[in-house]
């Protein structure tokens, strides 16, 4: 599957959802491939696709780097300012907030600002 995912064609259709979805399945089974993640969140980074982001979608991904141990700062980054805007954090749940705290913890990122 990361194999056939890493070919540009396929990765460059990944929507939001299912870019949360499948590194969500992959913390879920334990399984780390570094290569595979960069690729993801390169995908997740691209402006037409990170503005689409919703609660869930960002809650799915910080929480799988983090249950991976993987730490991608810039992907951090844009989620974290991605949550930050009005019509996406007012859809947050507690269960999203959650995970997504759990996730920032875990990882050791803290906004000092």
């Amino acid at each position: 599957l990361a194999e056939r995912v890493l070919d540009r064609d396929v990765l460059g259709s990944f929507s939001p959802q299912e870019i949360g979805n499948t590194l969500w399945a992959y913390a879920k089974l334990g399984i780390l491939n570094v290569k595979f993640m960069d690729a993801l969140a390169d995908r997740a980074m691209q402006d037409s696709v990170i503005v689409r982001f919703n609660a869930q979608n960002i809650a799915n991904t910080a929480w799988a780097f983090a249950k991976l141990g993987v730490c991608n700062d810039p992907l951090m980054e844009m989620l974290a300012e991605r949550t930050l805007k009005s019509d996406v954090l007012s859809t947050f749940h507690s269960q999203t907030v959650s995970n997504v705290a759990w996730a920032y913890a875990t990882l050791g990122i803290r906004n000092i600002e």
